[in-house]
């Protein structure tokens, strides 16, 4: 691979005020008061700033006196640099004491990567051949994508066989991206083509072209266009699932990632010298991250334990039937967790593993809202706690002290034609997310069901379910195990909240869709219809051959003794 580089820089200088205003005592102004500067190839020219301290009428530049930032690129002196990983307006801050001065610079950023073997003038060539559409399509990401910036990866993947080279061109208001290569059917981003991109703060509509033409006879080439949206705040927390293929022996293991991590894969948790871990699931973590709850063995109700997280001590191991159970889901407090079992629902003490029963039945697929006086379930008609059938998604009142769940609420209605299960509380508590088969009546059951479709409904039970149809895009993916980040953040004044699910469908030209991957999509509340949700992502940290499952979420990440 080679870079192109080459140098362009423009400045538009100008006189005018930082900070408050001209002329106003004590004040601090630095000039030139706007800027603009061209990143090219991770060359721009340095920008001379000087600072100086209006009182009345005198004027006395002050610029060794003051330190000089801005979040765009770095000072030497007076001299500002632009780094080129932030395109976009910045603020220029001068600060001295308790005075401080401000004025803006506007970064573009233009990168262009020829990967080996191509000739230098190959953008020329592009440029002078007549460009067609029809033979290409983008396949990922979706058109219409919301990321976050913390993603940190991303391919473009597109419809293979079209010509032997190819032009991938990503483009926002401030950078453009322009990468040549082979003919192939993806194109990673590099970190450093990432970074201008995705800038935190602010959000990014990016425009994607995707050429391809035979060199031989490059008078024509083929394309298409697409689009996704790079959100104002990072998706943080930690996700912990259950990779089925991974583990010792590769007979399954918990996988955990911190999101903070941009660009690092998910580690093995599950220990390997413990003989359990050849099959682990339906796992649960306290919201603090310190405990986790596990289950051994497989089964719908099997081995259960609790364990803390930077020892890896087992704090309770459930041996005996009356002490196994199939979900869990801690409450707020980081001690007490609900758990199912063929009795009922239960409350499990994660101190010293004593169990209190909460309510008897067919009960299952539980989640306890975030402050802990709630908590979502399913009452099942058919099957078992892990696997049921006729699922009816229920909210009630929790008490966790006095073992009681009252004013219970139906959510959505099961019954020989409809299976609702898999129930997680959003994180603000007003939203319950689940999975649904509207077709049940021909043996949809919970267990990997390709029918199952995302669905949304008010805690509160004052509005029927909707479904999330961009995420789900399609029956037959076998939408699963959906799950919320645990962070309310905002978007352009107005909230959005992040869920995870397991889904069967390709990443583009990768993955037959034979193994389940974890997939990520936003939900904005305050919107309607379609526009309360976007096309899901795949989330890269993961391993796209293995099979992976509920993506359980934690606030913190914590570090390993």
């Amino acid at each position: 691979m080679k870079w192109v580089c080459y140098l362009g820089i423009s400045l538009f200088l100008g006189c005018g005020s930082g900070g408050s205003g001209e002329g106003q005592s004590g004040e601090l102004v630095i000039e030139p008061a706007t800027a603009n500067v061209l990143v090219s190839n991770g060359v721009a020219a340095g920008i001379e700033y000087k600072v100086f301290q209006v009182d009345g009428s005198s004027r006395k530049e002050v610029t060794s006196e003051v330190t000089l930032s801005s979040p765009a690129g770095s000072f030497s002196a007076g001299t500002f640099t632009a780094s080129g990983n932030v395109a976009g307006t910045s603020a220029i801050v001068a600060r001295r004491g308790t005075d401080s001065g401000e004025a803006t610079v506007t970064v573009s950023v233009e990168l262009e990567r020829i990967e080996t073997g191509l000739p230098g003038d190959i953008a020329d060539t592009f440029d002078n051949a007549t460009d067609s559409t029809g033979a290409l399509d983008i396949l990922y990401p979706t058109a219409d994508t919301h990321l976050p910036p913390n993603l940190g990866e991303l391919e473009t993947h597109w419809t293979i066989n079209v010509g032997d080279t190819v032009r991938l061109v990503l483009e926002t208001e401030f950078t453009k991206i322009s990468i040549f290569a082979p003919a192939q059917g993806k194109l990673p981003l590099l970190p450093a083509e990432w970074l201008p991109l995705a800038v935190p703060g602010q959000t990014t509509d990016v425009d994607v072209k995707v050429s391809t033409l035979t060199l031989a006879t490059p008078q024509t080439s083929d394309s298409a266009t697409s689009n996704f949206r790079i959100v104002e705040e990072s998706v943080l927390g930690g996700i912990y699932y259950w990779d089925s293929t991974g583990g010792p022996s590769n007979a399954g293991g918990v996988m955990r990632h911190d999101m903070a991590k941009v660009g690092e894969k998910a580690e093995l948790f599950t220990p390997d010298g413990v003989e359990e871990t050849r099959c682990v699931g339906c796992h649960a973590l306290s919201r603090d991250g310190s405990k986790i709850a596990l289950r051994y063995n497989g089964g719908h109700v099997n081995q259960s334990n609790i364990m803390d997280v930077a020892s890896g001590d087992r704090v309770y191991v459930g041996g005996q039937e009356t002490e196994q159970w199939t979900v869990a889901s801690f409450a707020p407090d980081n001690r007490h967790l609900v758990v199912s079992a063929d009795a009922g629902l239960s409350i499990v003490d994660s101190d010293d593993g004593s169990r209190r029963p909460l309510l008897n039945g067919n009960f299952t697929h539980h989640d306890v809202s975030p402050l802990g006086d709630k908590i979502v379930y399913v009452e099942f008609g058919g099957g078992n706690t892990l696997n049921i059938t006729r699922g009816t998604v229920m909210v009630g009142d929790l008490d966790i002290a006095a073992s009681t769940i009252t004013n219970q609420v139906v959510i959505d209605q099961g019954d020989a034609g409809v299976n609702n299960y898999y129930t997680a509380f959003s994180p603000d508590g007003k939203w319950v997310l689940f999975n649904k088969d509207e077709s049940a009546a021909s043996g949809g059951t919970s267990n990997e069901n390709s029918r199952s479709m995302l669905y949304i409904a008010p805690a509160d039970g004052s509005s029927p379910a909707f479904q999330l149809s961009l995420p789900s895009q399609a029956v037959g993916l076998t939408n699963s195990w959906p799950k919320w980040a645990p962070f309310v953040n905002q978007e352009s004044g107005e909230s959005v909240m992040w869920l995870t699910f397991s889904s069967k469908r390709p990443v583009g030209n990768d993955n037959s869709a034979s193994k389940p991957q974890l997939w990520m999509a936003p939900f904005y509340p305050e919107r309607q219809g379609d526009a309360r949700s976007a096309p899901a992502f795949w989330l890269p940290f993961q391993d796209i051959t293995h099979g992976n499952h509920i993506a359980q979420w934690t606030e913190v990440v914590v570090a390993i003794d």
